[in-house]
């Protein structure tokens, strides 16, 4: 690897070393992750520091770490392995806001009413874009080593894969360029940005690196997509059809949205792939009880199972019930509350096609419900709310 300075900034070029990896691919893919790391400005060489603790209003840290090479999603990126930070440091806020999945089906629904097409990209690299304000140390990653300092460290200038401000970091940057072009965000949703250009109407929905947007002029997508790429690396994706397990079709007259995809991964996690289905996801007179007498399950394969099938219910209603009914005996599950976890499974393999529809041209109203039966509860005379 031969290290050149041109103009304080450093450049790698690749020669005939050698590498310790599982074979060329990994070699190649390596070395592409490293040389868009540095290549990003994200860190710059600077001598040996020790670990220091706070002092007035600044941090310091060294961040002593591996390093793995990752596999997010279709890029490869060096992440840090194993990040041990200086402890009793307080690092400020690091929490990143996401969109809720009940936010992406008020704005699927909300597209379907006024006939707007949704479209997709995604951000490249997104971390190596935010800046963080606390200064953090990380050593050499291997292969990108300095020869004529290898015991210098990189002082990150920029945000990294595996540090805990990286989302939020990343989340300000994006906020703060789309406020800079009269984006307005949302007052619930700061994830949610909208704009009004004359008649039309724009809007578009950050998670982490992805990014849906739609508009009544479908010119204001093609300028949104050529502004954002004069900004960040981005890859356009296209119409709306894939995002976090759901299926969206955008149809002549309507939306549909399902999740058969990951139904049947669901199945296949949990091997129930080939179980009978069934046409009602509880028992008409089944009764769930605490069961104390009832023979223990596994807490991890419990507790998965419900967190699965929790993530499902924001688009399947008809499962919000018996989920909840069943997520409630988790601090000590019996058999008969796995059995009954289990034909919520069998009921999603009979059903897994079944989705939400929404229509163009509907009334875009909120319609909720409470106290859908009250007092029902045996055990404790609690009332099961709607939403």
């Amino acid at each position: 690897m031969e290290v050149d300075e041109v103009g304080g900034r450093w450049t790698f070029s690749r020669a005939n070393e050698g590498y310790t990896s599982c074979g060329p691919v990994v070699e190649m893919s390596w070395h592409r992750a490293g040389v868009l790391l540095l290549g990003a400005q994200s860190c710059l060489p600077v001598p040996e520091v020790p670990i220091v603790g706070g002092v007035g209003s600044v941090l310091l840290s060294m961040a002593r770490m591996g390093w793995k090479l990752c596999h997010v999603f279709r890029p490869y990126t060096v992440v840090p392995k194993h990040v041990v930070e200086a402890l009793c440091l307080d690092f400020g806020e690091n929490f990143a806001l996401v969109a809720r999945l009940e936010a992406i089906r008020i704005l699927l629904k909300f597209a379907s009413c006024f006939d707007i097409k949704l479209f997709q990209m995604d951000v490249k690299s997104a971390f190596l874009n935010g800046e963080i304000a606390e200064l953090v140390f990380v050593e050499q990653p291997p292969g990108f080593e300095d020869p004529k300092n290898p015991n210098h460290v990189y002082k990150l200038s920029k945000a990294l894969y595996g540090l805990k401000q990286a989302p939020r970091a990343w989340y300000e940057i994006l906020r703060d360029f789309l406020l800079s072009k009269d984006f307005k965000i949302g007052k619930v949703d700061t994830t949610l940005f909208t704009k009004i250009i004359g008649a039309d109407f724009f809007m578009c929905q950050i998670y982490v690196d992805d990014i849906i947007f739609g508009s009544t002029n479908e010119v204001f997508c093609r300028e949104f997509g050529d502004m954002m790429s004069r900004e960040f690396e981005m890859s356009m994706i296209g119409e709306l059809s894939f995002f976090l397990g759901l299926q969206i079709k955008q149809l002549k007259d309507g939306t549909f949205v399902s999740q058969t995809k990951y139904i049947k991964d669901l199945l296949k996690r949990f091997g129930l792939d080939d179980a009978k289905p069934i046409k009602t996801p509880m028992a008409t007179n089944g009764h769930l009880d605490l069961d104390e007498g009832g023979k223990p399950v596994d807490l991890m394969l419990y507790h998965s199972t419900i967190g699965s099938l929790l993530y499902l219910t924001a688009y399947r209603p008809d499962i919000m019930f018996s989920v909840c009914m069943c997520a409630r005996f988790q601090a000590a599950p019996k058999e008969c509350h796995l059995v009954a976890v289990k034909r919520i499974l069998r009921y999603l393999k009979y059903s897994s096609t079944i989705g939400l529809w929404y229509p163009k041209g509907a009334k875009f109203k909120l319609v909720g419900y409470f106290d859908s039966d009250y007092a029902g509860c045996k055990l404790d005379r609690k009332s099961t709310s709607g939403s």
